[in-house]
């Protein structure tokens, strides 16, 4: 039968540290275990001898990196009027300090037909709205994206590749996502070539979204 003793303070019969016997844990979830001090998002920090203080991210420093890399196919026949999550490529950072950026990199390559165009638009999501961080200015009927690539003369595989850094100033966790969609009417792909003939000549091809956290 457990036993249960209930006291405001613990307290050592002699010297300084109260310690638990070897192998054994102190159970409970970790909202029931309160440390004081510090400020919201500081981390705790050793000296390597057992000292523990309060620390900062520091400035200028990487805190958190994600990536996704595709190297399966998908394909889209969606217009760049209704732009749609490429499948796949998305990155979602944790929860962090509002002073953060974050820096975007996206490689993707893409399967079109002659003459066909594809826009792109990098978009970010924090609490479940969705914004563009990155468009072209608005001039006249021109469509606006992140970045856009064609073939001029004969279908095959190009290459779009962004760097982008981004000031959400949140302390939610931070989504971003790749959307194309097609200029024309027809059907884009991912990682493959158009015709996709089961040929050396042919090949597939990966495609990933890395994002950085950046401590300011």
């Amino acid at each position: 039968m457990a036993s249960t003793i209930k006291v405001n303070m613990l307290d050592t019969n002699s010297g300084s540290d109260i310690t638990i016997a070897a192998t054994k844990n102190i159970a409970g979830a970790n909202t029931q275990f309160k440390i004081t001090g510090g400020s919201a998002n500081n981390f705790l920090k050793t000296d390597g001898s057992g000292a523990l203080s309060w620390g900062t991210p520091t400035a200028g420093k990487v805190l958190h990196i994600e990536q996704v890399v595709k190297t399966d196919t998908t394909s889209t026949t969606v217009l760049y009027s209704a732009v749609a999550d490429i499948t796949g490529m998305t990155v979602t950072m944790p929860a962090s300090v509002a002073t953060s950026r974050y820096l975007v990199f996206w490689s993707l390559s893409l399967g079109i037909t002659a003459n066909e165009s594809f826009a792109l638009v990098l978009t970010r999501v924090v609490g479940g709205v969705e914004v563009t961080p990155l468009l072209g200015d608005a001039a006249g009927s021109r469509k606006r994206a992140s970045s856009a690539q064609m073939t001029a003369h004969a279908e095959g595989i190009v290459m779009s590749a962004i760097q982008y850094l981004d000031s959400p100033a949140t302390t939610s966790a931070v989504t971003y996502k790749i959307k194309w969609g097609l200029n024309y009417a027809g059907t884009g792909y991912l990682n493959r070539h158009h015709s996709d003939v089961d040929s050396a000549t042919y090949g597939r091809t990966a495609s990933s979204i890395t994002v950085m956290e950046i401590g300011v």
